[in-house]
């Protein structure tokens, strides 16, 4: 699949790839990180900084735990919230 023929897809490639250990710096130009927890129980939820992917993708949730992804969770935007 060409991502450059679905745009609006690679925010949640990156989304994905933001987790890998060596790929911090280019998912940042697509979302507003936060990091909480610790080593033993994190999570990282990631906002996106595009109106046009926020108008499908409110933010990004990832958990887990050591170097272990238990869940990825996409939310949608409320109806108030568009």
């Amino acid at each position: 699949m060409d991502l450059h023929a679905y745009p609006q897809v690679q925010p949640f490639v990156e989304s994905i790839r933001a987790t890998l250990p060596a790929i911090a710096a280019p998912w940042s130009d697509y979302f507003i990180w936060i990091f909480t927890g610790s080593v033993a129980r994190w999570t990282l939820t990631l906002v996106p900084l595009e109106s046009k992917v926020k108008q499908s993708v409110a933010q990004v949730r990832i958990d887990g735990m050591r170097d272990q992804l238990f869940k990825v969770e996409i939310r949608q935007p409320t109806a108030t919230g568009r």
